[in-house]
């Protein structure tokens, strides 16, 4: 079905939603094909590539395994930002109007212009000891940092990491190809290359993720030594930028020493909602975690940085392809309605990510929900937020200019024109 006819259709089933978040939706579902107009973006947008491993499975590749350079992410003509996914299979494409217009199209016809936000010059610069500064930090945008400064996940070591993640697929080959491994990021790198992004401009956020460790409490060491220096540049040049950590649910000591290093929004993501899934799902969280354990942390968390300030990101899609998973729409709408509900009232912020079939996880190639399920699921969401009244709490993380990888923000953009400090 070509591009007007599938929104048309889409705006038959969800009217009053608008375009933007029923075609971000499709696009995160289904991704768009390579095209050489997507790699040619890349040499002057920003980027996504992950350096830190050249043969990591999430690096986009040309047939000829080199590694491309291509956008993070694209803007829509409204501008909804959009994270750019590969998919071989995409009926979406990007292609060029004219000498400098791009655009995207659906089975050959064009739907509508889209743009690539600008690279800095500053961006594509080595740091003092000539590590090349996108290895430490990624922009989501001009003024919004983000890095994976734990690059393992220990769950791997015994085949218990989550089903839906890709992160350490390739480790094993980029050892044996002898390349510099290192599992984390050197706090000098991290406080250097915000200093450099702050001489170039204001920072709203700085987001800092990874992989986990049994030991949370090792893991809580690890982040407060990133946080540290950080806080340190944030406080001697008078910066407001917000930071924010995705770290494993863990102890409320540990929580509090994320928060005197520095950190503002404390994320333990559960990523699964229903119980009966977890240990399928998320098999190493069930197992040294424990659900009960993650709702307490969270909820424990609240009192240490506030309500709006404790996050909890879920990957909506796996629920419906797991072996003994949700197969039908009904209950999964419903099993979300519960999760938003039970998460707003503990005064937790649950976030939401379209799940992409990553190659290297355990669930790539299974089939993918329908665009019109993540939309309910996302509405469902707009619609209990504004009942708990909870948007605008706490710090403004995620930025409606940052959240490309979920319609979130969109819906209180679009739906209500929310122009806050969030979603301007």
């Amino acid at each position: 079905m070509q591009g007007q006819a599938r929104l048309a259709q889409l705006s038959d089933t969800f009217p009053g939603l608008p375009r933007s978040i029923l075609l971000k939706t499709e696009l995160l579902r289904d991704g768009v094909q390579y095209t050489p107009e997507v790699e040619e973006a890349g040499g002057s947008s920003l980027p996504f590539f992950l350096l830190w491993n050249p043969v990591h499975a999430d690096n986009p590749k040309a047939d000829d395994e080199r590694m491309m350079m291509v956008p993070w992410k694209f803007d829509l003509a409204d501008g909804t930002p959009v994270k750019l996914v590969l998919e071989k299979t995409s009926p979406y494409t990007i292609r060029k109007s004219g000498a400098v217009q791009y655009v995207l199209c659906r089975e050959g016809e064009e739907i509508e212009p889209i743009a690539f936000e600008p690279r800095p010059d500053w961006y594509m610069t080595a740091l003092g000891d000539g590590q090349l500064l996108p290895t430490v930090i990624q922009l989501f945008s001009r003024s919004c940092l983000f890095g994976c400064i734990l690059r393992y996940c220990e769950y791997s070591r015994t085949d218990e990491q989550c089903r839906y993640c890709s992160l350490d697929s390739t480790v094993d080959d980029f050892q044996r190809r002898g390349f510099e491994y290192s599992i984390s990021a050197h706090p000098d790198h991290w406080a250097e290359g915000f200093r450099r992004a702050l001489a170039h401009g204001p920072v709203r956020h700085v987001s800092l993720t990874g992989g986990s460790l049994r030991d949370t409490h090792k893991e809580a060491a690890h982040y407060s030594k990133i946080l540290a220096p950080l806080k340190a540049v944030r406080d001697e040049l008078g910066s407001a930028a917000c930071f924010e950590a995705c770290v494993s649910a863990m102890a409320e000591a540990d929580q509090r020493r994320l928060k005197d290093a520095g950190l503002n929004v404390l994320a333990h993501h559960m990523d699964t909602w229903e119980a009966r899934l977890w240990p399928e799902i998320v098999p190493a969280k069930s197992r040294y975690i424990g659900r009960d354990s993650c709702l307490a942390a969270l909820e424990r968390a609240v009192g240490i940085f506030g309500a709006g300030n404790v996050q909890s990101n879920f990957v909506v899609g796996v629920e419906t392809v797991s072996d003994h998973g949700i197969r039908d729409a009904e209950e999964g709408l419903e099993a979300w309605r519960r999760c938003f509900a039970t998460l707003l009232q503990k005064g937790v912020l649950p976030r939401t990510t379209v799940w992409q079939s990553t190659e290297g996880a355990a669930y790539h190639g299974r089939p993918k929900p329908p665009a019109e399920y993540f939309i309910r699921v996302g509405y469902e969401r707009y619609r209990l937020i504004k009942e708990h009244r909870m948007h605008g709490q706490g710090h403004v993380y995620p930025c409606a200019r940052c959240n490309s990888w979920s319609c979130d923000l969109d819906f209180m953009r679009l739906l209500d024109g929310c122009d806050c400090a969030q979603c301007a």
